[in-house]
């Protein structure tokens, strides 16, 4: 099968596609024939050799984290999925970026149905990330949608601005916009269909 791999720290000139043998799934693990995948901005940091110390590479070293994908295979002991059945998850070992991966069966979830692959395919990760930050600022009366006191700064604020988001002075109104952003109290308007227009 192919499978995106790198030899040596650096930009993505450095990545290659080789061909490598997937073996079956040990016990606790499927197969899963990816549909999509998609890499985090900290996974282009371990690639570039930003975080060797935190997060050393051993090399040759796959790209990616997260996955959607249909089960191939599944190994002794899984119960919870079955060849054919659609999943979104994650590896640990930065594998995605390949034609198939082993997963740990419990580093997995269904798929729902309507959503797409590619949208699947980026999710895990990133979904997890904001869930585990919501719940880590431990929001309270008077806070806002960021746990963050009014009339403070906050970080989405902030990525926001950076976006070329616009503040919203102090309206309360959400309307249409995006719930979470205008809580925090930024101008949304400018985002369409998952795209910051300027």
């Amino acid at each position: 099968m192919k499978s995106v791999r790198f030899d040596s720290y650096g930009g993505t000139d450095v990545l290659q596609l080789v061909d490598v043998e997937l073996d079956d799934p040990p016990a606790g693990e499927v197969a899963v024939a990816v549909r999509a995948a998609g890499i985090n901005p900290g996974e282009a940091s371990i690639r570039r050799g930003d975080l060797e110390q935190a997060f050393p590479t051993t090399f040759p070293c796959g790209e990616a984290s997260d996955l959607a994908g249909v089960v191939t295979a599944v190994g002794r002991g899984v119960h919870s999925w079955a060849v054919g059945d659609g999943v979104l998850g994650w590896t640990d070992r930065r594998a995605s970026y390949a034609e198939a991966v082993l997963v740990p069966a419990d580093q997995l979830v269904a798929k729902p149905a309507g959503l797409w692959w590619d949208v699947a395919g980026v999710l895990f990760v990133v979904a997890t990330t904001a869930y585990a930050a919501v719940r880590a600022v431990a929001a309270g009366p008077g806070d806002t949608g960021t746990g963050v006191r009014r009339g403070r700064r906050c970080w989405l604020c902030d990525r926001a601005a950076a976006a070329g988001l616009r503040r919203r002075g102090g309206r309360d109104r959400v309307g249409g916009q995006p719930r979470l952003a205008a809580l925090a109290g930024c101008d949304t308007g400018g985002v369409r269909r998952g795209r910051v227009t300027r």
